[in-house]
């Protein structure tokens, strides 16, 4: 599979959960609203932007995508999600970033905000879509379970687990 993957100038995209790993084929494509808002992606330019409450799964999820793509540096490899504040303040990050995130893998269910609503990854979605962010952006679902699924593919993100 990693032959055909460098083959294709593809990249192997993997989000742990629980008791499994989720992984996810991307091969290159540039979408016309990609070229329309004039960003071009070079395939050895990939930039990760991960926002996940969990500080192991934070620690996981950086370990494995560190190793799949060494290439990267830390300002392009960015795992965010240790506090509220720093989940509320995630889609500015990544909307401010130069040059701007090629993939965005967001958990679903991010804590309780101050006043014990529930901060859902699909709110962080909606954001960055209205905002025209024109990255890839994948839900990592612990329990995939088809409400969330229609949430994140209404919000504008591509679903990791179904």
């Amino acid at each position: 599979m990693m032959k055909c993957l460098a083959a294709l100038s593809g990249k192997l995209l993997m989000a742990v959960e629980d008791s499994r790993v989720c992984m996810k084929i991307v091969l290159p494509v540039v979408t016309s609203s990609a070229v329309d808002r004039g960003y071009t992606f070079d395939d050895d330019d990939t930039r990760i932007a991960v926002l996940e409450d969990s500080s192991l799964q934070r620690k996981m999820i950086k370990r494995a995508l560190s190793k799949e793509f060494p290439d990267v540096g830390d300002s392009s490899l960015v795992v965010h999600g240790a506090s509220i504040e720093e989940i509320k303040a995630f889609p500015g990050f990544v909307l401010s970033h130069k040059p701007p995130f090629t993939t965005i893998l967001v958990d679903q269910h991010l804590g309780k905000d101050d006043d014990g609503l529930m901060v859902k990854g699909t709110d962080i979605v909606k954001i960055l879509r209205q905002q025209g962010c024109v990255a890839t952006i994948l839900i990592n679902s612990a329990n995939g379970n088809q409400r969330d699924v229609k949430e994140y593919i209404d919000a504008g993100g591509e679903c990791l687990s179904q």
